[in-house]
């Protein structure tokens, strides 16, 4: 009671000072006024004035003992003004008729705002028929291992709820709320709740076990927000995560949402992990996102760090979680947060920067889709020991299951997986897409590095691996998407600048620029790695339609580095349909320690044109006879093939002739064969023919990779570089701005946001780079 009695002393002397009277103030102790009168004398004044700086010196307004005490009722409502008397509230008995409370001030339990008090949990507001009225004022510094601050039923009332700087600290099992959720609030079931709902502190998660579902989040002025960071730091770990959910458990109107959107950090430490899921925005499995009309953009810019020592079974991370009920919605999807991955074992896995599987509806144009967030992911050993084990990794989407339209990555894919396993099963990665079915004006600027580590044939079934600049695999039809990142694999099977594997699609309208390089590649090109499906799944009985390839262009090198890839080509590795009006104008290099390099065609692989397959044809297809440097012979197993020797005689140009409108017109030409409209064009930007209704789309592209904008030479931006080895050190710089680093040709080496005063950025190789932080730019040398 020390502390409770040091409060009521303290406003009692203060009183005193003001020559006032105050209700429980009174000489004989009572709760009335004085029998003296309304006024203290001068010296009874003095005496209190004395009496309040002695209060402050000896800090007798310390943080809540764990007291209790009645609050004054006023106007048919109880007034909550110190911790002891929220702590009254939240203890009391349960009352139908006395049962109003309003917050006359903030109440703080820690020493200050800043600060937590542990000491005593708070008990939470449960009560069926409780109204509070949070009156604009906060609650800091609670804290709890067992229960929510707030659980509810269909007749309690709240209004603008706020919970500040709270800490929730849940030890193995502690948490007794079982039926619901690890969360501030747990609002599933009010009815009645108004204004805003505030929930900003920190979540964590200790010990030698948790399995556990966990939600943050606040609804402030129609937007759904998390300011709270969430820590898992256990032996193991079976966790589902959201910084904030779609769906009811708010108390509030989900259609009053007009924006959904988690600025905290998501971390997972443990040594062995099981079923991980994790959302910045959306859901708490499997209710998923419940979007209405007016809801037009989710956002998540918090990033999302798993650390397992040991194993991770299985795990399903993405920026936004999925979703459901968007045919309907224009709909805008953002995220900035980098997902980063790091275990000795892991099994199967989903990770995309927005979402797994956006939905089930026939169509997706968003209004915009763009991931600007890093995905990384190292594990020594990798693989389902069961069958059909899939595993998907994209920018935007790990395996979408409708047609999907208007989509961005500008986040680099870092992926490293050893010792892989997949028992009947594959891995796609994509710049966009691990998978997709249909896909509409997709583009990837983002970086893609990519290892796999097989186990030996005998050991794994059949799977495969894919990676490509838009997507692993597609399996329906893409068209008007173009690449910019370098795709370059280790160990991967089918390799592309637009897709690796390319299954029973069509493919019309694509651009690749950026160069492709792989290391133990078996099919590898320029736009397609390979086609399966139709005559090749059918051992040459052409059942269907074939696919339709038509309109590609690639302007980036083709590189196996070593001497074990089966099929390399300019367009693509192997096909076993027609290619129409398309052309390529990088080099095509097998093997460099022999400096072998082909004339660019879209083929070059012997095995294309087996016996029993129907003869693929060319159809005003072309090749740069320019781009091969003397350095070798054609190949060995083109010399004697007639169709290769053919190919190249009539299908070779000039690099000054595929600069010309003349080459425009050949590109262009349509007869029987190919009925698409004429959708080439040159222009003075470009040194090639573009796909003239991927203008802009290309305009952008090249925007996202340019070099940041010169300052004047006597600006000097606010902050400082200095380079230790391969890593370039940022200080001064604002924390939370935004980063990013390019080459002097603007390509994008690194992005993020500086999360310290002192910001370590790994480059490589050496070189000079462009550091531009918020709209600032500094060059650096790197040596």
């Amino acid at each position: 009671m020390k502390n409770t009695f040091s409060r009521k002393f303290t406003v009692c002397a203060l009183a005193g000072m003001l020559g006032s009277a105050f209700i429980g103030c009174g000489g004989d102790g009572s709760s009335s006024p004085s029998t003296k009168g309304l006024l203290y004398t001068m010296s009874e004044r003095i005496l209190s004035l004395l009496l309040l700086v002695l209060a402050f010196s000896s800090n007798v307004l310390a943080e809540w003992s764990g007291d209790t005490i009645r609050a004054p009722y006023v106007d048919g409502c109880y007034q909550i003004s110190t911790p002891e008397e929220y702590a009254w509230m939240v203890t009391r008995p349960e009352s139908r008729y006395d049962n109003c409370f309003k917050l006359v001030s903030d109440i703080v339990f820690g020493k200050d705002k800043k600060s937590v008090h542990r000491e005593h949990q708070l008990k939470p507001i449960h009560f069926y028929y409780i109204h509070v009225n949070f009156n604009g004022y906060s609650v800091y510094g609670a804290y709890t291992e067992q229960e929510p601050f707030i659980y509810c039923g269909n007749e309690t009332k709240f209004k603008d709820i706020s919970f500040k700087n709270f800490e929730i600290h849940v030890k193995d099992s502690s948490w007794t709320k079982s039926r619901n959720f690890v969360s501030a609030l747990d609002l599933n079931w009010c009815r009645n709740v108004e204004g805003n709902v505030i929930a900003e502190g920190t979540i964590k998660l200790t010990g030698e076990s948790i399995s556990a579902k966990v939600l943050g989040g606040s609804f402030v002025n129609g937007v759904l927000e998390n300011r709270t960071p969430i820590i898992v730091d256990a032996n193991y770990a079976n966790v589902s995560i959201s910084g904030v959910a779609l769906a009811n458990y708010y108390g509030i109107d989900s259609t009053l949402v007009t924006e959904a959107v988690n600025y905290a950090d998501i971390s997972i430490k443990a040594k062995r992990a099981r079923g991980i899921k994790v959302n910045g925005v959306c859901p708490i499995y499997d209710g998923g996102c419940n979007v209405n009309e007016n809801l037009h953009k989710i956002s998540n810019y918090g990033n999302i760090t798993v650390d397992a020592q040991d194993s991770i079974t299985s795990i399903y991370i993405a920026g936004i979680g999925d979703y459901r009920d968007t045919s309907l919605y224009p709909l805008e999807l953002y995220n900035e947060g980098n997902i980063s991955i790091k275990t000795d074992s892991i099994g199967l896995f989903d990770i995309a920067g927005l979402s797994l599987s956006p939905g089930s509806h026939t169509y997706r144009k968003f209004a915009k889709a763009e991931n600007r967030g890093n995905i990384s992911v190292l594990a020594n050993r990798s693989g389902y020991t069961g069958y059909h084990g899939e595993h998907y990794i994209g920018g935007c989407f790990a395996h979408p299951a409708d047609s999907v339209e208007n989509l961005l990555n500008e986040g680099n894919l870092d992926i490293h997986l050893g010792d892989f396993k997949g028992r009947g099963g594959s891995i796609r990665i994509g710049g966009v897409f691990g998978s997709a079915g249909y896909v509409k004006n997709a583009m990837n600027v983002g970086t893609i590095h990519a290892s796999v580590n097989k186990t030996p044939k005998e050991e794994s079934l059949w799977y495969f691996t894919g990676v490509g600049g838009i997507a692993g695999n597609i399996g329906g039809k893409i068209e008007n998407s173009a690449n910019f990142g370098t795709v370059n694999t280790e160990s991967v099977e089918y390799v592309g600048g637009i897709v690796g594997m390319l299954d029973e699609a069509d493919v019309l309208k694509v651009m690749n620029f950026a160069d492709v390089k792989a290391n133990k590649a078996t099919y590898l090109g320029g736009i397609i790695g390979a086609l399966h499906g139709g005559c090749f799944m059918n051992a040459g009985n052409c059942s269907r339609d074939p696919q339709y390839l038509t309109n590609m262009a690639n302007w980036g090198n083709v590189t196996a580095t070593d001497s074990t890839c089966k099929s390399i080509g300019g367009l693509a590795g192997e096909s076993y349909e027609d290619f129409f009006n398309s052309y390529n104008a990088g080099k095509v290099i097998k093997n460099v320690s022999t400096d072998s390099v082909y004339k660019g065609h879209p083929f070059s692989n012997k095995n294309t044109h087996y016996k029993g397959f129907p003869e693929i044809r060319f159809y005003h297809t072309y090749y740069n006879w320019n781009v091969y440097d003397g350095t070798n012979t054609e190949p060995e197993d083109l010399q004697s093939n007639w169709w290769y020797k053919s190919l190249f005689n009539n299908n070779g140009r000039t690099t000054a002739h595929m600069q010309s409108s003349d080459f425009v017109k050949e590109l262009n030409y349509v007869d029987s064969t190919n009925t698409n409209s004429k959708v080439w064009t040159l222009t003075k930007l470009y040194p090639y023919p573009i796909i003239a209704d991927m203008e802009g789309l290309l305009k952008e592209g090249k925007e996202k990779l340019s070099i940041p904008e010169r300052l004047p030479s006597n600006f000097t931006a606010p902050f400082n570089l200095q380079t230790d080895g391969l890593n370039i050190l940022v200080s001064g710089a604002k924390v939370g701005a935004p980063y990013g680093v390019f080459t002097l040709l603007g390509k994008s080496v690194s992005r993020g946001r500086i999360s310290s005063q002192n910001q370590n950025i790994p480059v490589a190789p050496s070189g000079t780079y462009i550091v531009k932080v918020g709209k600032f730019s500094r060059k650096v040398v790197v040596k």
